[in-house]
């Protein structure tokens, strides 16, 4: 890192391009990734267009990362041209030839990249910065750059540390595998991807199995990466191979949940499958339950495909690349073998129709992705043997005559013109295997379709389909349902009780009622296995006492306007999220909750004051939001756990609690809290506090030197000059981001001249109106607010 920073000099004028060269898993992105996180504060325009290589290979590459540049630095909307567009770059250019920027251009392999991208260096202002990342050196000597960084391999002892911690869970080896394990690591190199994986790929197994294994590594010339990794796909039976090759090729990003139904229709056996994939750290799964690998991973994936036949793509079992695809499906014999396709037309300006030809011969076709398609009118493929399909965007119109989905496992539909009377609908009645219906922001949708014939559905995803009204009575027969998400669904009406109880089966359940208090008791003593519930009403003054017995509900979610009072909850919840509850005016229940983790107070405006949280030992998130009437948070020195604190527009609030003895506190902020005049024990977080924000707090009248925050690397504090001093800034050899006063904002136009006199006029009302705090006053005042900035 400090290599890279003395190369930028970012405080030095003049432009600067630098390069970061080396062998794909060696930490290129990685560094760059860090650098600029922590210097593109000091940029009037920033952009990280990382994957170079990988999009530019697709259709209209080049052109989506055009668009992305502009749109990155002047928040340009993106085009869909079919060719690159000069003139709309030169136009960027000429708009910020006198800017500052930063640019990043990650896993460059052509500099045709790097020229469509940049052009003529001449464009880019004094100070600015270009970042390119590759494996060929020779792209960044042609560039002619002004330096090279060349992450250097891990020494012998790092090496090692690495492989044994993927190899045995621990620093060091065991002593009667250290010798075989420095064999090892000498062997591999000190890359940091082939040490993980192939340290993963050991875990557990003889001494037998690693003689072998070394022996494999040590035929291998030290530069082919590539070749180390193959090794640990080649130990791989076929089932866990192939859940490998379809993430590589299709399914990074992707849910494990979705994933892994596709699999489990294949008869891939990813429960076993997956979990090994992951041990061996070829298969990585975000905490939300993403998929993903390392792009180095990815390649040798496609790679492994790409082997089955160098020459004829539509003889491979997996075409990712849009272009093969399109040319693959202009190709009349010889697609026997394919087993998956992908096309996206969104980006495409070409033709989206088609054609029944295109798919000849493609009988064991498992997994398409064609969203934004048109099939042709005369289309009568039957795609019989599909798992997964993606038809993103489709329209309203349909005209697959033969569709044939009865082995279809998961279909995406999102985004869709489909309404209730879509004539697919009735082919997808025929699809007695299906898990998965993602219907997500089908705007046109009033109704659920009839669902009766689709007994194993699992997940019914509706979220954000504004249009939606009813749903469907053969909702009642899904018994196997797992998740229903509603969410966003604002005109939809109330929950049908009736419908939905048999539903016991329930993890993720958004509901919404109009019913009395014992019906909906009633309802919800049911769900017994839910583990996430989004609850609204408009009726209640309290909760139903049933929602206390669900003992595995883990996140709760109320919007309930007249409740004015909570008392009971699910002693299991880690999660709870109270938002728009207009008249709630106590909360004592939250305090009985010992595993609580998050809690979230947003817009209730009649609450005044939160619980004492004694109880709430492993609380983390603690995040209070526009609640106008807000004037105490009680002692908070018992909340070991917590890591985040955010007070945003309580505008009574007079004073924060004790915080000394938050001693893990990362993150606190205190945004538009008008009035609050102190934070005790601000200095006490001396050892933990990575982030500051005070921003409109006028009123406090004392801080703390901020030069012995020595972890503080986020700074806002955005005050009128009356308040523009804060003690220390220039000690904090860690800050990223500084922003310390109202001038700071003007200059990036984000207010005028006239702001910090129309401000402070607001200040005054607020304390005009002090004592009064008349309900609906808050809002007068955002007004008030809002016409300042305008």
């Amino acid at each position: 890192m400090e290599n890279m920073l003395s190369l930028l000099n970012i405080e030095s004028d003049g432009r600067k391009i630098v390069g970061i060269s080396g062998l794909g898993g060696i930490g290129k992105t990685t560094v760059a990734k860090a650098l600029y996180d922590r210097i593109f504060l000091h940029f009037q325009g920033r952009s990280f267009i990382k994957n170079v290589r990988e999009t530019a290979q697709r259709h209209n590459g080049l052109t989506s990362l055009q668009n992305q540049l502009c749109h990155d630095i002047l928040k340009w909307k993106r085009q869909n041209n079919e060719e690159v567009d000069h003139q709309r770059l030169d136009g960027m250019k000429r708009l910020i030839q006198n800017s500052k920027v930063l640019i990043v251009l990650d896993d460059v392999d052509q500099n045709i990249q790097v020229d469509t991208l940049l052009g003529d260096r001449r464009w880019l202002g004094s100070g600015s910065r270009i970042i390119i990342t590759t494996r060929d050196k020779a792209i960044l000597i042609t560039q002619e750059v002004d330096g090279i960084y060349e992450p250097k391999e891990m020494d012998s002892y790092q090496s090692l540390q690495l492989f044994s911690l993927h190899a045995f869970r621990k620093v060091q080896p065991p002593k009667e595998y250290l010798e075989l394990s420095k064999a090892m690591v000498e062997t591999a190199g000190g890359l940091p991807l082939a040490l993980q994986v192939v340290g993963s790929s050991l875990f557990c197994l003889g001494k037998s199995i690693w003689e072998g294994t070394l022996e494999k590594l040590q035929d291998i010339p030290n530069k082919e990466v590539m070749q180390r990794l193959r090794i640990s796909y080649d130990g791989l039976n076929r089932e866990e191979g192939q859940i490998f090759l379809d993430t590589a090729c299709f399914f990074i990003g992707m849910h494990k949940d979705v994933a892994c139904h596709i699999w489990e229709g294949c008869k891939f056996y990813p429960k076993v499958g997956l979990e090994i994939l992951v041990l061996r750290s070829l298969i990585t799964i975000s905490e939300d339950g993403f998929l993903n690998m390392h792009d180095q991973l990815r390649d040798l994936g496609r790679e492994i495909v790409r082997q089955e036949n160098f020459d004829e793509p539509w003889k491979r079992s997996r075409i990712w690349s849009q272009e093969e695809a399109l040319d693959v499906l202009k190709t009349n014999v010889g697609k026997g073998k394919v087993e998956g396709l992908n096309i996206d037309f969104k980006d495409i300006s070409r033709s989206r129709c088609l054609e029944n030809e295109g798919f000849a011969e493609m009988n064991k076709l498992r997994l398409l992705r064609v969203d934004d398609a048109i099939f042709a009118k005369n289309f009568t493929h039957p795609f019989s043997q599909l798992k997964w399909l993606s038809w993103m965007g489709s329209p309203m119109q349909f005209t697959l005559r033969n569709f044939d989905p009865r082995k279809l496992v998961v279909l995406n539909l999102s985004y869709s013109k489909i309404t209730e009377d879509w004539l697919g609908w009735k082919h997808i009645k025929v699809a007695e295997n299906l898990k998965v219906l993602d219907l997500t922001s089908c705007e046109q949708l009033s109704r659920t379709p009839d669902l009766s014939e689709n007994r194993l559905l699992e997940i019914l995803i509706l979220a954000d389909c504004y249009g939606l009204i009813h749903i469907d009575e053969s909702v009642s027969l899904l018994k196997k349902l797992r998740v229903l998400d509603t969410s966003g669904c604002v005109w939809i009406e109330s929950s049908p009780m009736v419908y939905l109880s048999n539903l016991t089966n329930l993890e993720i359940f958004s509901f919404k009622t109009s019913g009395t208090l014992e019906e909906v008791s009633s309802f919800i003593e049911k769900f017994t296995k839910v583990r996430a519930l989004k609850f609204c009403c408009h009726s209640f003054s309290d909760l139903p006492a049933a929602i206390s017995v669900l003992t595995c509900v883990e996140s709760l979610s109320l919007q309930c306007l007249e409740l004015r009072c909570i008392s009971i909850l699910p002693s299991s919840l880690n999660s709870l999220r109270i938002t728009k509850c207009h008249n709630l005016t106590e909360i004592p229940g939250v305090n009985e909750l010992g595993s609580l983790k998050t809690l979230e107070v947003e817009q209730c405006c009649s609450l005044e004051r939160l619980p004492y949280l004694s109880n709430c030992k492993k609380l983390k998130h603690l995040r209070v939001l526009g609640c106008e009437s807000l004037i105490e948070i009680p002692r908070v020195d018992n909340l070991d756990s917590l890591e985040e604190l955010i007070i945003s527009e309580c505008t009574w609030l007079g004073t924060l609690p004790d915080l000394s003895n938050l001693k893990k506190l990362k993150t606190l902020i205190a945004y538009c809290c008008f009035i609050l005049s102190e934070i005790p024990g601000l200095n006490g977080l001396e050892e933990s506090l990575e982030q500051l924000d005070i921003s409109w707090c006028q009123s406090l009248v004392r801080l703390p030197d901020l030069s012995k925050f020595k972890k503080l690397k986020k700074l806002k504090a955005i005050l009128d000059e009356e308040h523009n001093k804060i003690l220390g800034i220039h000690g904090l050899k860690c800050l990223e981001e500084e922003r310390h006063s109202a001038e700071t904002l003007l200059k990036e136009a984000l207010f005028f001249k006239t702001f910090r006199r129309r401000y402070k006029r607001i200040l005054d009302l607020v304390e005009s109106n002090r004592e009064q705090r008349k309900e609906g006053w808050w809002r007068s005042l955002c007004r008030q607010f809002g016409e300042s900035i305008k």
